[in-house]
This record gives structure tokens, C-alpha cells and sequence, in this order.
């Protein structure tokens, strides 16, 4: 994708956001954080991008609608990609609620989906 292509085109007012942007600088960012972390939530993201958290929820959103991440729900056992950064957490001090609470973001493995 060139540099043209990345850039926030400018919105038409009479079409919603999300059917006139593409993928971003910022979202590439974003996108690399995750890949390197497997599953992170927004402060996380924010902290190791040096965006805002309010640039981050944007720009997951944005790349939720399109596929591109995923927000992930946690039950009673973490998944496998959050159970394995768990010691992580907990020497930051995080733990039980405060970890359930995050709104956990992981990108879209389009491979296993064709696969099913």
C-alpha cells in the first residue's frame, strides 16, 4: 500500500467515516504493538505507540469494523495469548477484575477463519 493510500482521505459528510478512510500510519502502529504483544488493551497500546488513548479507541474501532482486529471477550479462563502474559500483569500489579475489565484487542488471524 503506498504512502496515497494510507493517508485519511478527507470524509464526504453525506457517507459515515469508516466508508471513507483507510488504513493509516497510526493504525500500521498499532498494528505492529499487537503483533509483537499477540493481545493488548487501549492504555497498553497508548503507552507503547505514544498515541492517545482516545487516537487508539478510534483507530481500533475503525479497524474492528474492517476486520482487521478483533475485540476479544474473557470468560472465566483467559485465552491462551493473554494466559501466557498473565505473569507479565501481575508484577505490574494487575490481577482478577482490573484484568477482566480491559477491553482486550487481538489481530484477525484471517488464516484460521479460512480455514474452517
Amino acid at each position: 500500500m503506498n504512502k496515497d493510500q494510507r493517508r485519511l482521505v478527507q470524509s464526504d459528510p453525506f457517507n459515515p467515516p469508516a466508508e471513507t478512510q483507510v488504513i493509516t500510519d497510526t493504525d500500521e502502529q498499532i498494528l505492529s504493538v499487537l503483533k509483537e504483544l499477540k493481545i493488548s488493551y487501549p492504555n497498553e497500546l497508548a503507552a507503547w505507540t505514544g498515541f492517545s488513548q482516545q487516537t487508539v479507541l478510534a483507530r481500533l474501532a475503525f479497524m474492528r469494523v474492517h476486520g482487521q482486529v478483533e475485540k476479544v471477550e474473557i470468560g472465566h479462563s483467559p485465552p491462551d495469548d493473554l494466559a501466557a502474559r498473565l505473569p507479565q500483569f501481575w508484577k505490574q500489579g494487575l490481577k482478577g477484575a482490573q484484568l477482566r475489565r480491559c477491553a482486550w484487542h487481538r489481530i484477525v488471524d484471517h488464516g484460521a477463519e479460512e480455514k474452517k
